[in-house]
């Protein structure tokens, strides 16, 4: 017995844009982070995302 799978499609421009955007994205959260850290202490870089996060998820 075989089993059929579906052809895999091939990423085109638009998705390799759009995963290179992720990751700079990304990537770039976690440098703004080190540098934050270096200036202010942890816990007030910590509350001052997880407060952004909560008010955009109420709008």
């Amino acid at each position: 017995m075989t089993v059929k799978t579906a052809p895999v499609p091939a990423m085109g421009c638009r998705e390799w844009v759009m995963l290179l955007a992720l990751a700079a994205l990304w990537g770039g959260s976690f440098f703004f982070f080190k540098v934050l850290v270096a200036e202010l202490p942890p816990f007030t870089v910590v509350l001052g995302r997880v407060g952004l996060a909560a008010v955009i998820l109420n709008l």
